[in-house]
């Protein structure tokens, strides 16, 4: 013999038309989202907050470069300098 459980919400004895036409959970039963809700804004918030930190370790990395790029610059002013300074004195 087979044997079958109900679905859930199906009562033994109750037809099927009439398991549908039962309303299912609504605000008015007291089904409550909130936990879903808060942890749904928990994880876009950390989302947010790692997002946060990857553009301030670019921009980071950014200045560096840049800061290398005017040290370079400086560095080359100075030799140039001297080298002219070399030619006028000698």
């Amino acid at each position: 013999p087979l044997l079958a459980t109900p679905r859930p919400g199906y009562e033994v004895g109750e037809s099927s038309a009439a398991a549908v036409r039962r309303p299912g959970p609504t605000m008015a039963h007291g089904v409550n989202y909130s936990y879903v809700e808060t942890r749904l804004r928990d994880t876009e918030r950390r989302m947010m907050a790692a997002l946060e930190l990857a553009r301030v370790a670019v921009l980071e990395t950014h200045m560096r470069r840049l800061e290398w790029q005017r040290q370079a610059a400086d560095d080359l002013v100075v030799q140039h300098i001297m080298r002219t300074q070399a030619l006028e004195a000698g």
